[in-house]
């Protein structure tokens, strides 16, 4: 059975729910499943009213794990310290997405990042750090 709610008194709601389905309305043509994650669908553009900052942090472990699990990200961007823990489980049924992806805001450029590898091993970048890209980062042997 397909129900379509009303929020807030609108008649004419974007959104078709079934068993275990979340349909978008296809601007009246017909319905498209959602893709969603944990149950949340996200739909935005922001890219297209706002320009959007990013910077993602690709790990390779020499001595630690190849991937770089078990390590901690610092960037610093715009008066913001930002900091992940790559832990291998923080993803879609507990698998982590690689690179690590740092959302910046509005800061346009990367103060400097700080790695934290398993091995007490600690890197300072400060250089060649652009946004909107992906930055690869090797673990000192």
């Amino acid at each position: 059975m397909v129900t379509t709610p009303k929020l807030d008194g609108a008649e004419n709601f974007p959104y078709r729910y079934g068993i275990n389905s979340l349909l978008r309305n296809n601007r009246g043509q017909n319905f498209l499943e959602a893709e969603f994650i944990l149950g949340i669908e996200f739909v935005s553009n922001l890219a297209e009213r706002h320009p959007i900052h990013w910077v993602k942090v690709k790990l390779n472990g020499t001595v630690s794990h190849r991937d770089g699990l078990r390590v901690t990200v610092h960037v610093f961007a715009g008066g913001l310290e930002l900091t992940k823990y790559n832990d291998g489980k923080s993803g879609y049924l507990a698998q982590s997405s690689l690179p690590l992806y740092f959302g910046l805001g509005d800061a346009q450029k990367v103060g400097h990042i700080d790695i934290d590898w398993p091995t007490d091993a600690r890197q300072r970048i400060t250089q060649n750090l652009r946004t909107n890209t992906v930055l690869q980062f090797t673990e000192p042997k």
